[in-house]
């Protein structure tokens, strides 16, 4: 994937003139990091944020004893990083490439210039910032007045199609971040929920379940 295909991309740059994303082009450097790779730590100075052009990257906190909360999973297309940019300071978790990863670094310093030339992104990256501003508070709440199987059985219903079934259409890694847990533990969820009857793997697509909502309710 060339430098310019990440950007052009990207939904956040996807409106701009061809001129600007060639100027953010400029200002960026092609990266690849292979599974586990860190591409920074938390407390590290924030000089720079990054787009995703391939694979998926998860942002964690972990604390003294090592153990680490994900707090979000990243796509292609998706900006790391870009909220440290603007506040300055230090980046305040860690990024991780989950899988092999295509992705560029873009340089803070002319970032900042190029936005307050162009107004019309700053708008775009605010859309960005506010959805995953909703999506941490709703963690924030489910954490605080639920267990795990109770999210994902939350989650479930709310995602159930007109036929009863609910599908998987995200990684496991994604769901689990979103539910504020661990592709392990949201593993055992699964396999509680099935047992106790709550949900039923449909046969022909292991990622689909069809909900038995007289007893997922009652969780």
């Amino acid at each position: 994937m060339k430098l310019k295909d990440i950007i052009k991309n990207a939904p956040v740059f996807a409106c701009l003139a061809d001129d600007c994303q060639n100027s953010i082009v400029e200002m960026s450097k092609y990266k690849i990091l292979s599974e586990g790779g860190i591409i920074f730590n938390k407390g590290e100075t924030a000089d720079g944020m990054y787009v995703i052009g391939s694979g998926e990257v998860e942002l964690f906190s972990a604390n003294s004893d090592g153990k680490e909360q994900i707090l979000h999973v990243l796509g292609e297309g998706e900006l790391c990083a870009e909220v440290p940019l603007f506040q300055g300071g230090r980046y305040p978790a860690s990024a991780r490439a989950y899988t092999d990863i295509e992705f560029c670094y873009v340089d803070g310093a002319k970032f900042i210039d190029f936005a307050c030339d162009n107004p019309e992104i700053l708008l775009e990256m605010l859309a960005v910032i506010s959805l995953r501003t909703k999506k941490f508070l709703a963690m924030v709440e489910n954490l605080s007045l639920k267990d795990v199987t109770q999210r994902l059985a939350g989650y479930l219903i709310s995602n159930v199609g007109n036929d009863g079934v609910t599908r998987l259409v995200r990684s496991k890694l994604e769901l689990a971040s979103e539910l504020g847990t661990i592709p392990e533990t949201l593993s055992r969820s699964i396999k509680k929920l099935v047992d106790m009857g709550a949900v039923g793997v449909c046969s022909k697509d292991k990622k689909s379940y069809r909900i038995n909502f007289d007893v997922i309710k009652q969780l």
